[in-house]
């Protein structure tokens, strides 16, 4: 996309930065069934129930996918949508939950709360569920760090803004600027590092252009 190309060490930090997949499942009700108090309910897993009639046809290593609702970390409630509860899902896991129908999605939501609140749980009146990992224009969530890879110097390196100020000459400086969650060392992984380096970047120009 780039002509002429990123430098080198910017290329390295892309290939070295990890993509993974955070999916948020809101699910809907006509009431609010949980205690004023409540803001959520996190799911400690000692054990699970496989259906076997629905993953039968799994191979041995797909295994994994009989219970992939097992990722799923808790269910918070929603500022401002009191009657709305919202689940978290990474991972494999979140990308096999992509290609399911949301309503088999919510089914399984409202199981996974009876279960484990034991309290009255009606069916969701309607659902809506992220599926960054499968949108061709995104394919993933956040960034993150993997093993031996050394993250400031990355974040740093995708941060940089184009050309590097030691070979730029009179007013060529900042042809190209980066922000986003992958160009924050501290806050990478978030939407406020996101936002972050927004104002990074704008106050970057400002400077330049009040120079």
């Amino acid at each position: 996309m780039f002509e002429p190309s990123l430098p080198e060490e910017k290329l390295s930090a892309i290939e070295n930065l990890s993509f993974g997949i955070v999916d948020k499942i809101f699910l809907f009700f006509e009431k609010s069934f949980w205690p004023d108090d409540c803001a959520g309910v996190q799911l400690v897993w000692k054990e699970g129930p496989e259906d076997k009639d629905v993953y039968e046809s799994l191979s041995e290593g797909e295994t994994w996918k009989k219970t992939w609702f097992k990722k799923i970390t808790g269910f918070d409630t929603v500022a401002r949508h009191p009657t709305a509860l919202c689940g978290w899902i990474t991972g494999r896991e979140a990308l096999y939950m992509e290609s399911l129908q949301d309503s088999e999605i919510g089914a399984i939501c409202v199981r996974l709360l009876r279960s484990f609140t034991g309290w009255s749980v009606p069916e969701v009146s309607k659902t809506l569920i992220t599926r960054w990992g499968s949108d061709p224009h995104v394919r993933g969530s956040y960034t993150f760090i993997s093993d031996g890879v050394n993250g400031v110097e990355a974040h740093k390196a995708l941060a940089s803004p184009l050309p590097p100020k030691d070979k730029c000459r009179g007013r060529k400086h900042l042809q190209v600027l980066f922000a986003g969650e992958a160009t924050h060392v501290n806050f990478y992984t978030t939407t406020h590092g996101a936002y972050l380096t927004g104002v990074r970047e704008a106050e970057r120009l400002i400077s330049y252009y009040a120079d």
